[in-house]
C-alpha cells in the first residue's frame, strides 16, 4: 500500500499537481491515472487552451505498418464551440512510434518546405504544417491538432499554432522517456 500512495504522489508531480497552491479542500488525487496520450494534458488545460470546459480525453491506439499511434482527443462539451455544424471543438495529442518512423517524420517535413514552418524550442526538432504540429522527440513523433474550429474567425492560424504550441509543451513535459 505505500508504494502504491508513493507511486501516486510520483504521478501528481508528473502531472503538474500542486497540493499546496490549491484550495484547502482540495480533491484527492486519483490512484489511477489516464492511460497513453490522454496523461499528458489533463482536462482543465485541455479545457484552458481550447478555451471552453472539455470532457475527458478519448484515447485510442492504433497500429499500422509498423508504427504505433497513441492518440487522444478532448472535446468541448459545450454544444456550437465547433465550426462544423453538430461537432464540438477538440484537441488532439498523438504519439507515434515505430522503427520507419523518423525517416517519416523528415520526408514530411521536407516534402513541401513553402508549407512547413520549423517551430524552434519544442523537442528534438518541430514544425507546423496545415496548421497540425509535429515534434520529434527522440525516435517518437508528438502531435498536436485543434479539430472543428471556426476559422478564418475567431481563431487565427497564429492563436491555432499558439494552442498547438501551449499543448504540446504541457505533453513534451510529462512524455515519459523512452
Amino acid at each position: 500500500m505505500r508504494t502504491s500512495r508513493k507511486i501516486a504522489a510520483c504521478t501528481a508531480l508528473a502531472a503538474g499537481v500542486v497540493v499546496a497552491a490549491g484550495p484547502a479542500m482540495a480533491s484527492p488525487v486519483p490512484e489511477v491515472a489516464p492511460k497513453g496520450s490522454c496523461k499528458l494534458v489533463t482536462v482543465s488545460e485541455a479545457g484552458r487552451i481550447l478555451g471552453t470546459p472539455v470532457g475527458a480525453g478519448q484515447q485510442k491506439t492504433r497500429t499500422a505498418q509498423g508504427i504505433t499511434g497513441d492518440r487522444c482527443v478532448w472535446a468541448a462539451k459545450k454544444k456550437g464551440t465547433g465550426g462544423l455544424k453538430g461537432q464540438p471543438l477538440q484537441l488532439e495529442i498523438v504519439v507515434e512510434s515505430g522503427a520507419t518512423l523518423v525517416n517519416d517524420y523528415n520526408t514530411a517535413k521536407s516534402a513541401d518546405p513553402t508549407k512547413t514552418d520549423a517551430v524552434p524550442g519544442l523537442g528534438d526538432d518541430a514544425f507546423i504544417k496545415d496548421l497540425k504540429l509535429h515534434v520529434l522527440v527522440g525516435d517518437r513523433v508528438l502531435s498536436t491538432a485543434l479539430h472543428n474550429y471556426r476559422y478564418p474567425k475567431p481563431l487565427t492560424p497564429q492563436q491555432i499554432q499558439q494552442k498547438d504550441e501551449d499543448a504540446a509543451k504541457l505533453a513534451l513535459g510529462r512524455l515519459s522517456p523512452t
